[in-house]
């Protein structure tokens, strides 16, 4: 009855439906990963109250400010080394006088 429609022909390459099986379950596993991870990080989300969440921003405050001393603090001290050097060499040359 229904001559006129032709059915598509589908050739039986099995390195072709080795790839399409191997990439459908590459698919799958990133889609499982992503879907664990994006519902670990709303429950986690979900269980964090407004004082948790201003404890936590406290804390990454201070970890900043520490990242911030510890990195001017090391310029200082590597400035103070080079004076030093320098006043060292200027003390160990003979005067012109």
């Amino acid at each position: 009855m229904n001559n006129h429609v032709v059915e598509p022909v589908l050739e039986n390459n099995s390195m072709n439906t080795h790839y399409q099986q191997e990439f459908n379950q590459d698919m799958a596993d990133k889609a499982s990963i992503t879907t664990y991870t994006a519902s670990a990080f709303t429950a986690l989300w979900g269980a964090l109250t407004f004082e948790h969440i201003v404890a936590l921003f406290g804390l990454m405050i201070g970890f900043i400010g520490l990242a911030v001393n510890i990195y001017f603090k090391r310029r200082e001290d590597q400035r103070a080394h080079e004076r030093h050097m320098k006043y060292m060499a200027e003390r160990d040359q003979p005067n012109e006088t």
